[in-house]
């Protein structure tokens, strides 16, 4: 009896073990599950704020929605990040909308192709700036040009007194894709995300 008990208790115990380990394996899936489930929820909810922000049609935000519903993309920085995760047939239509919105402002690129606008966007790396940090110098060897995409960032210059604040959608910084050194120093005037293109980049 005694060591029937024993065997009794030590299956109780196992089950117990047992059942304990597929609770715990049950709860973490359903974190897991939880967890992609809000970052899904967070990455659809940036797109969605930044096509409006750039004003996408509704028709193709609707598409482009669809498009990480489907596929499932979560970790991946929105902004232009979002035009390497994209199929072709989406990349396109969105980079020649987007084309005028970060880069129509410059001389420089208003009449270019949707093609090299879409090749240029594609290359544009995302740059962080906090209030007062230096973009770059007057009299800098330049090699990348800024696109504003929020914030503000002041220019200014010795040889002029006037200070200028560029804000969402300028261009900045175009003199170094000719060769000359900078003539105005610039600087953030508060937490803003600047696009940067290399020289390199756009011949």
């Amino acid at each position: 009896n005694t060591l029937e008990r024993a065997y009794c208790l030590v299956l109780v115990i196992f089950g117990a073990g047992v059942f304990a380990s597929v609770i715990s394996s049950i709860s973490n899936v359903v974190q897991a599950n939880n967890d992609k489930e809000r970052r899904n929820a967070e990455k659809l909810r940036e797109v969605q704020e930044f096509t409006q922000y750039h004003g996408l049609p509704g028709s193709l935000t609707l598409r482009i929605l669809d498009f990480y519903r489907r596929s499932g993309h979560e970790n991946s920085s929105v902004a232009l990040d979002m035009l390497k995760e994209l199929p072709p047939f989406l990349k396109t239509e969105v980079a020649s909308r987007l084309g005028m919105s970060l880069l129509g402002n410059s001389p420089l690129f208003k009449d270019a192709s949707p093609e090299y606008i879409t090749d240029l966007l594609a290359v544009l790396v995302p740059f962080r700036a906090a209030p007062g940090e230096t973009i770059f110098n007057e009299s800098d060897k330049g090699t990348q040009v800024y696109v504003v995409g929020n914030g503000g960032v002041q220019i200014e210059s010795s040889w002029n007194d006037n200070k200028t604040v560029v804000r969402d959608g300028a261009v900045f910084g175009e003199l170094c894709l000719l060769g000359h050194r900078r003539e105005v120093t610039a600087k953030a005037n508060r937490y803003s995300v600047l696009y940067v293109l290399e020289r390199d980049d756009a011949d």
